[in-house]
Protein backbone atom coordinates (compact mmCIF):
# COMPACT_ATOMS: atom_id res chain seq x y z
CA UNK A 1 0.00 0.00 0.00
CA UNK A 2 1.15 3.54 -0.78
CA UNK A 3 2.20 5.72 2.16
CA UNK A 4 0.14 8.75 3.14
CA UNK A 5 3.43 10.68 3.46
CA UNK A 6 2.84 12.09 -0.04
CA UNK A 7 -0.38 13.72 1.12
CA UNK A 8 0.24 16.93 3.07
CA UNK A 9 -2.57 19.18 1.82
CA UNK A 10 -6.19 18.09 1.50
CA UNK A 11 -8.62 20.31 -0.36
CA UNK A 12 -12.15 19.76 0.90
CA UNK A 13 -15.09 20.90 -1.22
CA UNK A 14 -18.23 21.34 0.89
CA UNK A 15 -21.22 23.54 1.68
CA UNK A 16 -21.30 26.93 3.35
CA UNK A 17 -24.51 25.65 4.97
CA UNK A 18 -24.95 22.91 7.57
CA UNK A 19 -27.68 21.04 5.72
CA UNK A 20 -30.70 19.38 7.32
CA UNK A 21 -29.00 16.22 8.55
CA UNK A 22 -27.06 16.62 11.85
CA UNK A 23 -24.75 13.84 10.64
CA UNK A 24 -23.13 16.33 8.22
CA UNK A 25 -21.93 18.52 11.12
CA UNK A 26 -20.92 15.50 13.21
CA UNK A 27 -18.90 13.98 10.36
CA UNK A 28 -17.44 17.41 9.51
CA UNK A 29 -16.11 17.75 13.05
CA UNK A 30 -14.58 14.28 12.85
CA UNK A 31 -12.99 15.07 9.48
CA UNK A 32 -11.36 18.23 10.83
CA UNK A 33 -9.99 16.31 13.80
CA UNK A 34 -8.65 13.57 11.52
CA UNK A 35 -6.91 16.07 9.23
CA UNK A 36 -5.23 17.68 12.26
CA UNK A 37 -4.16 14.34 13.75
CA UNK A 38 -2.64 13.29 10.42
CA UNK A 39 -0.54 16.51 10.47
CA UNK A 40 -2.09 17.56 7.19
CA UNK A 41 -3.22 21.01 6.14
CA UNK A 42 -6.83 21.67 5.25
CA UNK A 43 -7.26 23.73 2.08
CA UNK A 44 -10.79 25.03 1.61
CA UNK A 45 -12.97 27.82 0.20
CA UNK A 46 -12.56 30.12 3.17
CA UNK A 47 -15.73 30.64 5.16
CA UNK A 48 -16.63 30.33 8.80
CA UNK A 49 -20.19 29.43 7.78
CA UNK A 50 -21.79 26.03 7.42
CA UNK A 51 -19.80 22.86 6.90
CA UNK A 52 -16.83 24.90 5.68
CA UNK A 53 -16.59 26.53 9.10
CA UNK A 54 -17.28 23.29 10.96
CA UNK A 55 -14.40 21.46 9.25
CA UNK A 56 -11.99 24.42 9.43
CA UNK A 57 -12.65 25.14 13.09
CA UNK A 58 -12.42 21.47 14.02
CA UNK A 59 -9.06 21.23 12.25
CA UNK A 60 -7.80 24.35 14.04
CA UNK A 61 -9.19 23.34 17.45
CA UNK A 62 -7.34 20.03 17.17
CA UNK A 63 -3.98 21.68 16.43
CA UNK A 64 -4.09 21.49 12.64
CA UNK A 65 -3.31 24.06 9.98
CA UNK A 66 -5.87 25.60 7.63
CA UNK A 67 -5.51 27.64 4.45
CA UNK A 68 -8.66 29.48 3.41
CA UNK A 69 -8.70 30.64 -0.21
CA UNK A 70 -11.25 33.29 -1.07
CA UNK A 71 -12.00 35.90 -3.69
CA UNK A 72 -12.77 39.59 -3.28
CA UNK A 73 -16.33 38.77 -4.37
CA UNK A 74 -16.85 36.75 -1.18
CA UNK A 75 -14.59 38.82 1.06
CA UNK A 76 -17.55 39.63 3.32
CA UNK A 77 -17.44 36.05 4.70
CA UNK A 78 -16.30 35.79 8.30
CA UNK A 79 -12.99 33.95 8.67
CA UNK A 80 -11.78 31.73 11.51
CA UNK A 81 -9.49 33.58 13.91
CA UNK A 82 -6.54 31.37 14.81
CA UNK A 83 -2.76 31.48 14.69
CA UNK A 84 -2.73 28.38 12.41
CA UNK A 85 -5.10 29.96 9.88
CA UNK A 86 -3.75 31.44 6.65
CA UNK A 87 -6.09 33.58 4.56
CA UNK A 88 -5.54 34.09 0.84
CA UNK A 89 -7.79 36.48 -1.10
CA UNK A 90 -7.56 36.38 -4.91
CA UNK A 91 -9.11 38.62 -7.58
CA UNK A 92 -11.41 36.17 -9.35
CA UNK A 93 -13.41 33.01 -8.74
CA UNK A 94 -11.33 31.30 -11.41
CA UNK A 95 -8.08 32.15 -9.60
CA UNK A 96 -9.60 30.93 -6.32
CA UNK A 97 -10.67 27.65 -7.93
CA UNK A 98 -7.26 27.08 -9.46
CA UNK A 99 -5.48 27.79 -6.16
CA UNK A 100 -7.72 25.27 -4.36
CA UNK A 101 -6.70 22.71 -6.97
CA UNK A 102 -3.01 23.55 -7.25
CA UNK A 103 -2.38 23.49 -3.49
CA UNK A 104 -4.02 20.06 -3.08
CA UNK A 105 -2.30 16.72 -2.78
CA UNK A 106 -5.76 15.10 -2.54
CA UNK A 107 -9.40 16.15 -2.89
CA UNK A 108 -12.38 15.31 -0.70
CA UNK A 109 -15.91 16.08 -1.83
CA UNK A 110 -17.96 16.42 1.34
CA UNK A 111 -21.67 17.27 1.61
CA UNK A 112 -22.38 20.33 -0.49
CA UNK A 113 -24.45 21.96 -3.17
CA UNK A 114 -23.88 23.38 -6.63
CA UNK A 115 -20.53 25.01 -5.81
CA UNK A 116 -19.24 21.72 -4.43
CA UNK A 117 -20.39 19.87 -7.53
CA UNK A 118 -18.79 22.49 -9.78
CA UNK A 119 -15.46 22.09 -7.97
CA UNK A 120 -15.70 18.29 -8.13
CA UNK A 121 -16.38 18.20 -11.87
CA UNK A 122 -13.75 20.85 -12.54
CA UNK A 123 -11.08 18.67 -10.89
CA UNK A 124 -12.20 15.63 -12.88
CA UNK A 125 -12.13 17.57 -16.16
CA UNK A 126 -8.68 19.04 -15.52
CA UNK A 127 -7.31 15.56 -14.81
CA UNK A 128 -9.12 13.96 -17.75
CA UNK A 129 -7.80 16.48 -20.29
CA UNK A 130 -4.29 16.42 -18.84
CA UNK A 131 -4.04 19.95 -17.44
CA UNK A 132 -3.22 18.66 -13.96
CA UNK A 133 -1.67 15.40 -12.86
CA UNK A 134 -4.06 12.88 -11.32
CA UNK A 135 -4.55 13.38 -7.59
CA UNK A 136 -6.59 11.29 -5.17
CA UNK A 137 -10.30 12.11 -5.17
CA UNK A 138 -12.67 10.82 -2.48
CA UNK A 139 -16.43 11.39 -2.45
CA UNK A 140 -17.95 11.21 1.03
CA UNK A 141 -21.50 10.06 0.39
CA UNK A 142 -23.03 10.72 3.82
CA UNK A 143 -26.77 9.98 3.92
CA UNK A 144 -26.49 9.01 0.23
CA UNK A 145 -26.39 12.72 -0.66
CA UNK A 146 -24.41 12.01 -3.84
CA UNK A 147 -26.15 8.79 -4.94
CA UNK A 148 -27.72 10.39 -8.00
CA UNK A 149 -24.41 12.01 -9.01
CA UNK A 150 -22.63 8.65 -8.78
CA UNK A 151 -25.36 6.95 -10.84
CA UNK A 152 -25.34 9.80 -13.37
CA UNK A 153 -21.54 9.61 -13.78
CA UNK A 154 -21.79 5.86 -14.42
CA UNK A 155 -24.64 6.33 -16.89
CA UNK A 156 -22.73 9.00 -18.85
CA UNK A 157 -19.84 6.53 -19.11
CA UNK A 158 -22.12 3.70 -20.24
CA UNK A 159 -23.63 5.97 -22.91
CA UNK A 160 -20.15 6.86 -24.19
CA UNK A 161 -20.64 10.54 -23.36
CA UNK A 162 -17.95 10.67 -20.68
CA UNK A 163 -15.11 8.47 -19.59
CA UNK A 164 -15.28 6.73 -16.25
CA UNK A 165 -13.59 8.33 -13.24
CA UNK A 166 -11.15 5.51 -12.55
CA UNK A 167 -9.17 7.30 -9.83
CA UNK A 168 -12.17 8.22 -7.64
CA UNK A 169 -13.14 6.46 -4.41
CA UNK A 170 -16.61 6.70 -2.83
CA UNK A 171 -17.11 6.22 0.91
CA UNK A 172 -20.09 6.66 3.23
CA UNK A 173 -18.25 7.92 6.33
CA UNK A 174 -15.25 10.11 7.11
CA UNK A 175 -13.67 7.17 8.95
CA UNK A 176 -13.05 5.64 5.52
CA UNK A 177 -11.40 8.70 3.93
CA UNK A 178 -7.71 8.05 4.56
CA UNK A 179 -7.69 4.42 3.38
CA UNK A 180 -9.69 5.62 0.35
CA UNK A 181 -7.13 8.36 -0.35
CA UNK A 182 -4.42 5.71 -0.40
CA UNK A 183 -6.44 3.51 -2.79
CA UNK A 184 -7.10 6.51 -5.01
CA UNK A 185 -3.40 7.46 -4.93
CA UNK A 186 -2.51 3.99 -6.20
CA UNK A 187 -5.07 4.37 -8.99
CA UNK A 188 -3.62 7.79 -9.88
CA UNK A 189 -0.15 6.33 -10.21
CA UNK A 190 -1.51 3.81 -12.74
CA UNK A 191 -3.91 6.23 -14.46
CA UNK A 192 -3.79 6.56 -18.25
CA UNK A 193 -5.92 9.39 -19.63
Amino acid sequence: MVSCDKIKNITVFCASRNGNNPEFVKQGNILGEMIAKQNMTLIYGSSNDGLMGVIANSTLNNGGKVVGINTAYFDYCEQPQHVNYEYICLDTLEARQRALIDKADAFVMFAGGFGTLFEYYHVINLIKIGIIEPKPLVVVNIDKCFDEIIVSNKKLGELGLASMVEFEEVVSSVDEIFPAILRSLEKCQNYQK
